[in-house]
C-alpha cells in the first residue's frame, strides 16, 4: 500500500521492467516514471491509482507492454501512447477512463 514515489525516476539507468501489480497503491501515476527510458514493461494493474495516465509515459520508447487496468484512473488516453513503436499490448480496461480509443492506437 502507499503510492508510488516520484523519485522512482532514480532507477533511470537499469530498470526494464516494472511490475506493482494487486499491492493496493493509491495516488496518481508520477510524471517521473517517463525518465526510465529501459522501460520495456509497466504493469500497475489491480491497485487504487486515481488521476489521468500522464502524458511522460509516451517517452518511454523501449515499451513492448503496459497494463494499467484495474485502478480508478479517469480522464482521456493520451494519443501519444499510440505513437509508441515497439508497444505489443495495451491494457486499459475497468477504470473510469472517458472519450474514444486514439485513432493511433491500432
Amino acid at each position: 500500500s502507499g503510492s508510488i514515489p516520484s523519485d522512482i525516476s532514480m532507477l533511470s539507468s537499469s530498470l526494464s521492467s516494472l511490475v506493482l501489480e494487486n499491492n493496493r497503491l493509491s495516488g496518481v501515476i508520477p510524471d517521473e516514471l517517463g525518465h526510465l527510458k529501459l522501460l520495456s514493461n509497466l504493469n500497475l494493474s489491480g491497485n487504487q491509482l486515481t488521476g489521468s495516465i500522464p502524458d511522460p509515459i509516451s517517452s518511454l520508447v523501449n515499451l513492448f507492454m503496459l497494463d494499467l487496468s484495474q485502478n480508478s484512473l479517469g480522464s482521456t488516453i493520451p494519443t501519444e501512447i499510440g505513437l509508441l513503436s515497439g508497444i505489443q499490448s495495451i491494457q486499459l480496461g475497468n477504470n473510469q477512463l472517458v472519450g474514444s480509443v486514439p485513432s493511433q492506437i491500432g
